[in-house]
């Protein structure tokens, strides 16, 4: 998964996408600015200064935005 989080953070020109975890969980990037890959994780900024981590381990999917829905 982690080439899949690799491939949506530098792609050109950006596109938004949603991580999904295993639990469930959501997380949108909107921005490549407000995501940062690690060794083990992502680390996706939701604004007010809150951040939270993802393991990769637990990420099922990297679903990119419609291109309807990037603009």
């Amino acid at each position: 998964m982690k080439k899949e989080l690799i491939r949506a953070l530098n792609r050109i020109p950006f596109v938004p996408f949603t991580v999904c975890l295993s639990d469930g969980e959501r997380y949108d990037v909107n921005h490549p600015e407000n995501a940062m890959l690690t060794e083990t994780g992502l680390h996706v900024h939701l604004g007010d200064d809150e951040v939270v981590r993802c393991s990769i381990l637990h990420v099922t999917a990297v679903k990119s935005a419609e291109p309807s829905e990037a603009r």
